[in-house]
């Protein structure tokens, strides 16, 4: 792993309370074989995809969804520059993202921290993908 990998997955664990940082270790093992060399993550959080626990990473340059189970491992990601809408809801209940790209749209349930909800978004909307809030 090159240095400058390492660098940026460790800091950004560093940010991760404690008990977000077990929930996701399986999957904060493997972030740096998915991480680009010239990416750089923004926010990190956790989610479900259908019945798929797992980390959510918005980058400087795609979203990623990463599941990483003890019988199978699921990977969603998608590019800003495939994006089409993004919907975000935030309440007191709710925390979750459905994000549309094309044919494809996938919906990103219990996502933990919730004030993380929004803020997986701020890459994207930088990017001028329209960001709906709910």
């Amino acid at each position: 792993m090159a240095d400058d990998v390492k660098e940026e997955v460790e800091e950004a664990v560093r940010k991760l309370d404690s008990g977000t940082q077990w929930l996701l270790r399986r999957e904060l093992e493997r972030l740096p074989e998915i991480l680009r060399r010239d990416e750089r993550i923004v926010e990190i959080a956790h989610g479900v995809v259908e019945e798929d626990p797992g980390m959510v990473v918005a980058t400087d340059g795609r979203l990623v969804f990463l599941h990483e189970g003890l019988s199978r491992r699921r990977m969603e990601e998608f590019p800003y520059d495939r994006i089409t809408t993004v919907k975000a809801e935030k309440s007191v209940v709710k925390s979750m993202l459905t994000v549309s790209a094309g044919d494809q749209e996938v919906a990103i349930h219990r996502i933990y921290p919730k004030d993380r909800t929004l803020a997986l978004t701020d890459p994207m909307r930088q990017a001028g993908i329209k960001v709906v809030k709910e």
